[in-house]
């Protein structure tokens, strides 16, 4: 029996190291801690300890954590490469009835299209497009963050945290982006879970982070489940775009609440702040893409898609989205999902808490607060 990762390692280099395809070997992180010849030759982004939690979301990362934790195997597609899929295999490694990591085989094939397809692919490969090379700048940043604190030197610490801070920007974007262009033939798989419950977990991630910015989030959420059917992943990012906004928005001391209400065929919930609030002028261009960013001579890093985006997310999960704001009023944006009325599981799942929304670099917490808290460097 091997006893540790260790034990798999060295007989699966020498199995694979001149493989003419790509093989990882992988820890129950995910975390990348080896990648043979041919991915280091053809797919330099694996070289990055951190691409599979770039490329993966942490839903599903945690979707796959779960498969493997019963020994079973992975396959899954997704377009990284421009114009064909990529594969991934994942195997788990087994100490006994553990699983102490998983070895990964992938490589790219080309499918035929159709219209709907080709544009899906389009929006993923772009997206995949930026992700790539910034697996490696965040690497790098991470290299020189740890040897510059070694030497106790702490004169490029504000350097090295406004690219790290950049490249965060850039992921959030491109995410934003992709959720734009997002189809509903494209979109991940709905999952039906109690929203309140996933909500309290985000939101206790979010108000421990804004601590850092002096920014009090409050909340609170019925004890009775809301149960809907809804990729979460997606209606998490809409809410950080309306948190994102709000915290700029807040005037000192900064206090946003997010409160919840289940009605009678909805969930609704909305989230304020104490803010100048916004003039008809501008609660008109809102919703406008690249529009909606700022009347300051100093504009926020973003595209002016947030709103946009969220309502576009939100909707497109059954919903609606609209905002009250008068000046010197403040701003509350309300949105609703519908209720869902079939059968529940005893157990409905819960995919990420607030702790691990915190240990995750790359989570919607720290990517969608990005420019108002420091992201961490690792």
């Amino acid at each position: 029996m091997k006893d540790t990762l260790a034990d798999f390692e060295q007989p699966l280099i020498r199995q694979f190291q001149h493989a003419k395809f790509s093989f990882l070997l992988v820890d129950n992180a995910f975390t990348i801690l080896y990648t043979n010849d041919y991915a280091r030759e053809h797919m330099p982004l694996f070289s990055s300890p951190d691409a599979l939690r770039i490329l993966f979301s942490h839903e599903r990362l945690n979707r796959f954590q779960s498969a493997l934790a019963q020994g079973e195997s992975i396959s899954v597609s997704e377009p990284i490469l421009e114009a064909s899929d990529t594969t991934f295999c994942f195997t788990p490694l087994l100490n006994g009835e553990n699983v102490i990591g998983s070895s990964v085989v992938v490589f790219p094939h080309r499918t035929p299209e159709g219209a709907a397809q080709a544009e899906t692919k389009g929006s993923s490969a772009f997206s995949a497009s930026f992700r790539q090379p910034l697996a490696e700048i965040l690497a790098s940043v991470s290299v020189l963050h740890r040897r510059t604190m070694m030497r106790g030197d702490h004169a490029l610490d504000s350097y090295i945290q406004s690219i790290n801070t950049n490249c965060y920007l850039i992921l959030r974007n491109v995410r934003n982006l992709t959720r734009k262009l997002q189809t509903e033939a494209s979109a991940p798989p709905c999952v039906v879970i109690d929203l309140w419950e996933h909500l309290a977990e985000l939101m206790e991630a979010c108000s421990i982070v804004l601590q850092k910015a002096h920014v009090r989030l409050q909340y609170g959420f019925p004890k009775t489940p809301a149960i809907v059917r809804c990729d979460f992943s997606a209606v998490s990012d809409a809410v950080m775009n309306i948190l994102s906004n709000a915290c700029h928005a807040a005037q000192e001391p900064a206090v946003i609440t997010v409160t919840g209400r289940t009605l009678e065929r909805f969930a609704a919930v909305t989230i304020s702040d104490n803010g100048t609030g916004m003039t008809r002028e501008q609660l008109d261009r809102l919703f406008t893409p690249y529009a909606a960013r700022g009347e300051s001579s100093v504009q926020r890093a973003g595209l002016g898609m947030g709103s946009s985006t969220a309502k576009k997310m939100i909707v497109d999960a059954g919903g609606t989205l609209a905002v009250d704001s008068a000046p010197g009023q403040g701003t509350s944006v309300a949105f609703t999902l519908p209720l869902y009325d079939g059968a529940v599981d005893s157990r409905l799942p819960m995919e990420v808490g607030s702790a691990q929304y915190l240990e995750d670099q790359f989570s919607a917490v720290h990517v969608g607060l990005c420019d108002v808290v420091p992201p961490p460097i690792k």
